[in-house]
């Protein structure tokens, strides 16, 4: 597997956090876990297809090759085709309803087609485009270039600006890594706690205090694998104690924290990638 971050144009900013080349090279493609994070992800698949481990069932769904994946509140496996080549576009929070103006609620722990969004006839332009540019073996700044245009082109003219008091609250809880009170949240931002409810649920997809425990959740991972112990990544994560950190991880990712850390060597960098911005 190969992660490589792309640079992101400033105008796309207000929309897009960052763009992550993701190259699946292993002649037999095994499935790899993803963890759920604050933002939202666009992924194109302009080589191979991806599927989804579906629950209880025990079976892989395979999904479009152009998707939207709204915020996950537990750990997803993927299994790749061979030779699999995806660009995820990682949005800002609120990227996705200040684009589409969809309320996000309807995609919590969802993934869905991004011709439901976009015209599949300007999707299908794109695959042509970057295939082009992988026959002409371009480097990855053009595809970057070529993918950032495209964003600009049919999200920006329409995009909505979210309610400034949603982006102040979520900028604060990104900066208190998910631990701000939501009261205080509320009185914080000039909302009443239901109007603050009703903002995040329509535009972020979330209610406040999940979307905040989801935050202090990727911020624990951020320190998964420089950890000094589990007890003071619990501490320096807002957690309790270190029992509640590992309850809270058990139940997004279905065992134990040390379990995980040990079978999942990619996760900090996939997480790092995820999580930054260019």
């Amino acid at each position: 597997m190969r992660l490589v971050s792309l640079p992101v144009n400033r105008a796309l900013r207000p929309l897009i956090r960052s763009i992550i080349l993701h190259q699946s090279h292993e002649a037999a493609a095994t499935a790899y876990p993803v963890l759920p994070t604050p933002f939202p992800v666009a992924g194109i698949q302009y080589q191979g297809r991806l599927a989804v481990h579906q629950q209880p069932i025990n079976t892989f769904k395979r999904l479009n090759r152009l998707g939207l994946t709204g915020l996950q509140s537990t750990i997803r496996q993927f299994q790749p085709d061979q030779q699999t080549q995806t660009i995820l576009l990682v949005f800002q929070p609120y990227g996705v309803f200040a684009s589409f103006k969809h309320t996000m609620a309807d995609l919590h722990d969802q993934h869905v087609p991004l011709h439901e969004f976009i015209a599949a006839s300007q999707l299908e332009y794109l695959i042509e485009q970057i295939d082009t540019l992988a026959l002409q073996s371009a480097d990855l700044t053009s595809v970057a270039e070529l993918i950032s245009q495209f964003v600009y082109d049919q999200l920006m003219p329409q995009a909505y600006s979210p309610h400034a008091s949603l982006i102040n609250a979520v900028k604060i809880l990104l900066a208190s890594k998910g631990t701000y009170p939501i009261s205080q949240l509320a009185r914080e931002v000039n909302l009443s706690r239901r109007q603050l409810e009703r903002l995040f649920n329509q535009q972020i997809g979330l209610q406040p205090k999940a979307y905040a425990s989801l935050v202090q959740f990727d911020q624990a991972m951020r320190s998964l694998a420089k950890r000094d112990s589990w007890a003071s990544l619990a501490h320096d994560s807002g957690y309790a104690d270190q029992a509640h950190f590992i309850r809270q991880f058990a139940s997004r990712v279905g065992q134990s924290p040390a379990a995980y850390a040990a079978s999942s060597k990619d996760v900090a960098f996939l997480q790092s990638l995820l999580l930054a911005e260019n």
